[in-house]
């Protein structure tokens, strides 16, 4: 579904929360139950829902049950996406920025779906090549303790990310404050693919002060 498919911004003005968004989309409370229960709960805050990573959503979804211990259906999962799409957009115009400057991002694309099954059983996603420069460690970005491996995110996921950044701050990072693409990448795989608290050496971290 593209971002034309989504309200426009006289449609989402006045919709100030996450309950509003799930009345408006017609989700019943035990898919919703199900996936606050994987991912937890943000309560009526559109910006702390807005603010999940696409792979937490898409887990969300897939790895809970309902109480009769069926799995969501596609257009039960598909709603929920909804709501976080919708949540990213009131964020975005909440932050004063031109409607037409929003980027939709579908959790349900069929790339996307790849992805995540490639990270969940490998632990790097498939790309062309060349993979072995994009490879990194993650001991040499965030912890180093850690013996796993990661794959340099896409210049396409980066600018999403951003994109994110400025729709729930309002303003991008200070140039001191950045990360780079390996701190980026590195912290995605440890907070949305590992699920692990989204935590850094800051003895790895500092030489990698800002963005290559």
């Amino acid at each position: 579904m593209s971002a034309s498919a989504l309200p426009s911004a006289t449609e989402l003005d006045g919709l100030q929360s996450v309950d509003d968004l799930l009345q408006l989309l017609v989700v019943p409370d035990p898919i919703w139950q199900v996936f606050v229960g994987q991912v937890g709960d943000p309560g009526r805050d559109v910006r702390v829902l807005a603010a999940l990573p696409r792979t937490v959503v898409i887990q969300g979804c897939v790895q809970g049950t309902l109480p009769t211990g069926e799995m969501m259906t596609a257009i039960q999962a598909t709603r929920v996406g909804l709501v976080w799409r919708m949540c990213r957009k009131i964020v975005h115009l909440w932050a004063g920025l031109p409607e037409g400057d929003f980027v939709d991002v579908d959790p349900w694309a069929n790339d996307m779906e790849d992805k995540l099954k490639d990270q969940s059983t490998t632990g790097v996603t498939t790309e062309a090549t060349p993979v072995k420069e994009r490879v990194l460690k993650m001991s040499s970005v965030v912890d180093q303790a850690g013996d796993s491996e990661l794959l340099l995110a896409s210049g396409g996921e980066i600018d999403k990310w951003a994109n994110s950044y400025v729709a729930v701050m309002g303003a991008p990072p200070l140039e001191e404050e950045e990360p780079n693409e390996a701190q980026l990448s590195a912290m995605n795989r440890r907070a949305s693919v590992l699920k692990q608290p989204p935590y850094a050496d800051f003895g790895v971290w500092l030489p990698f002060a800002r963005r290559t």
